[in-house]
């Protein structure tokens, strides 16, 4: 017996003294925080951590924190029940976001190692990680670089899944992850879904093309354009029929609220006629003074609303009236707007044409009734609107259509009739009573000086369809369907879709069927602004460095040709200092907005208002003076006397020059060529992208 009992007590020391995880079972929490922490490698000096749970709409999940003791350094992580990792930051108080510089990775460098991370961290990730990644470096003034992965299923793209990594641009270290990546519980096989020609043909019938004037930018010109009512349809990749995603809907609350609020007039002060003995006006004053006093008065404008037959605002009281001077259309006039009142809970407001009286429009604020009877029919709602506006605004009620077919509203939306086509351009918005047919508001935007063009010669429906969608071929994509909604990564499905991509033509010309953007931009087969190395750079001296540069968002040229070895402009000097600084993109700059480029530098010295000259072609010496400045040596460069540069045709310099040539040397901007600075030869866009180039590397 004793030596049994001797054996059961060394049985039970020898279990005290094992790890409590042989002891039990881990937690769920507990086997959470081992793999994310064996995943992510939380550095020793993380001692300080605590976790919250979370049970979103039944998706439980971790957050779970580390830190270091002086709370200096943190890393928070987002876990799923199951180990999955589904966000990661980490903060360090002591990085230094000041800093600037090239990358000194390339974008497939960069991906390389946001791609390891993710196969040690989400290792169910990588397999269907698409190829198509978007890397983002950013400007000189980053500090860190986004690389973003879609998700493929099949080879096929998985709608709005991805994982996201930011890394230090300087050392690569990744400072954050988040993905959106789905819980499927079954796929869709993509075998039997129907061809893309057949999706574009019932995709272009549903996007149910509209026959509409628009008006061209910078013209005073309609054109005939046909556009997608329905542009964001999805149908079902096997049927062809509507596809719409699926919501189990989980208990919500809500909340509303409102807020209202009012203005008191001031007294005029008691002084104003003792003011006013001394005081002369100018002759200007004066003639300003006789036109606001030639405008209609309050008395005047209230007989005008008077007589505004079928409104509530008939009656009200007439309380302030205030004149506005604005310009329309080019040309400087006066608006009278008057508030109305009546029984304290009713109001309104009226702008009139200050010295004409044309109305221009007015509102009509009443109780809210919730439970508002419809006694007058539409077609009479309707009616009265159109009598409404063939008597206060006759030049344009011939124009104006109702071409809105929703019957079931007091709101109405009249727009230009143009040859039995409809301009949006010109518009009328009214509100009419439903119980007693009267017009509560009116209000126009209404262009006579447009002209329209022809309809004769135009593409059919079927023929602009067609050119729709091949203008932008439809997209097979996964999609979650059947999901919990606020859960967007917990669905029962993935489902097979097919729709129209987002870039879709917003128009096509009816006459040549070329295809428009939102904005009436021709749509070009790539993005206009996306910076394609020029031919003529190849095997140049410079092509590195300007590579370079525009990976890093300093960008010389988005045209055709580079022409590295061309002289450079003041205007474009002003242009890339801008950029070089972060503050811009030299995109299709316009020639008309050079000049705010050139005065900023003005304004800051850079180049002084003498030396204004946009299309001028700047010599070595200049531009060096304007880097100089730039980097705030102005004043040590103005130094007479004390500067020697090294050149040996330091004699051809201007002397007050010298100081700058000398620093720029010092800061390696510039090092000559055999021996020579070559102060009065243009400075070449090669030469100007190696400048900028030095600053940032020497």
């Amino acid at each position: 017996m004793k030596r049994l009992m001797c054996v059961m007590l060394s049985l039970m020391m020898v279990m005290m003294l094992l790890p409590t995880s042989f002891a039990a079972e881990d937690s769920e929490l507990t086997k959470v925080v081992k793999i994310a922490k064996g995943r992510l490698q939380i550095p020793e000096e993380f001692t300080e951590f605590y976790s919250n749970e979370y049970d979103a709409v039944g998706q439980k999940s971790y957050e779970l924190r580390w830190s270091t003791e002086d709370s200096k350094k943190r890393i928070n992580v987002s876990v799923l029940f199951d180990g999955e990792i589904v966000s990661y930051n980490y903060n360090n108080n002591d990085y230094d976001y000041d800093r600037k510089g090239f990358a000194p990775f390339d974008k497939a460098e960069y991906t390389k190692l946001a791609k390891e991370w993710i196969e040690r961290v989400n290792p169910t990730y990588t397999p269907e990680i698409s190829e198509d990644v978007e890397v983002n470096i950013g400007s000189i003034y980053s500090t860190s670089v986004s690389v973003t992965f879609n998700r493929e299923k099949n080879g096929i793209e998985v709608d709005g899944n991805y994982v996201r990594i930011s890394l230090d641009k300087f050392t690569g270290e990744v400072l954050s992850m988040y993905s959106n990546w789905t819980r499927e519980q079954n796929i869709k096989s993509p075998e039997g879904v129907i061809t893309k020609e057949e999706a574009a043909k019932i995709l272009g019938e549903k996007s149910e093309l509209k026959l509409r004037y628009y008006k061209l930018r910078d013209e005073n010109r309609a054109v005939l354009m046909y556009t997608p009512e329905n542009s964001y349809m999805m149908i079902d990749a096997f049927t062809g029929e509507d596809f719409t995603v699926e919501f189990i809907d989980a208990e919500l609350g809500a909340t509303t609220g409102g807020a209202g609020g009012g203005a008191a007039e001031a007294p005029m002060a008691d002084n104003a006629a003792k003011e006013e003995a001394e005081v002369e006006l100018s002759e200007k004053e004066i003639e300003a003074v006789e036109e606001l006093e030639s405008l209609l008065t309050k008395e005047a404008l209230t007989g005008i609303i008077r007589r505004m037959a079928n409104t509530e605002i008939a009656t009200f009281d007439v309380k302030t009236v205030d004149y506005r001077r604005v310009e329309i259309k080019g040309k400087m006039t006066y608006i009278a707007t008057v508030r109305l009142e009546k029984d304290n809970n009713m109001s309104g407001s009226v702008t009139f044409d200050a010295k004409t009286g044309e109305l221009h429009s007015f509102s009509t604020y009443l109780p809210y009734r919730y439970n508002k009877k419809q006694n007058v029919k539409y077609d009479r709602m309707e009616s009265n609107a159109m009598e409404f506006m063939r008597t206060w605004a006759p030049a344009i009620a011939g124009k104006a259509k109702n071409f809105d077919e929703y019957q079931n509203s007091e709101y109405f939306y009249f727009t230009h009739n143009e040859n039995g086509i409809e301009y949006r351009g010109n518009s009328v918005n009214m509100r009419v009573d439903k119980e007693t047919g009267k017009i509560l508001s009116f209000s126009k935007s209404w262009d006579t000086s447009t002209t329209f063009d022809s309809p004769e010669g135009i593409l059919n429906v079927e023929e602009a369809t067609a050119k729709y969608t091949e203008a932008a071929p439809p997209e097979l994509l996964y999609i979650a369907n059947k999901r919990v909604r606020y859960a967007s990564n917990n669905a029962e499905e993935l489902a097979l879709i097919y729709r129209l991509p987002h870039d879709a033509p917003s128009y096509i010309d009816a006459k040549t069927g070329a295809a428009y953007d939102w904005n009436m931009g021709q749509m070009q087969e790539e993005n206009p602004d996306a910076y394609v190395l020029q031919k003529d750079i190849e095997g140049h001296w410079a092509e590195e460095v300007i590579k370079i540069l525009a990976e890093n968002g300093i960008v010389l040229s988005y045209e055709e040709e580079f022409r590295p070895d061309e002289a450079i402009t003041q205007k474009e000097i002003a242009l890339l200092i801008t950029c070089f600084e972060g503050n811009a993109r030299p995109y299709a700059v316009p020639e008309s907005e050079y000049t705010a480029y050139i005065d900023r530098m003005v304004r800051r010295g850079i180049i002084k208002e003498n030396e204004k000259n946009p299309n001028k072609k700047i010599t070595r010496e200049e531009t060096v003076t304007y880097l100089v400045r730039l980097f705030g040596y102005e004043s040590a460069a103005e130094l007479s006397g004390i500067f020697k540069t090294g050149f040996s045709d330091e004699a051809a310099i201007s002397p007050d020059k010298i100081g700058y040539v000398a620093i720029a040397k010092a800061l390696k901007l510039v090092k000559g060529n055999g021996g020579k600075f070559n102060p009065k030869n243009n400075v070449t866009r090669a030469e100007l992208a190696m400048m900028l180039y030095n600053a940032l590397t020497v």
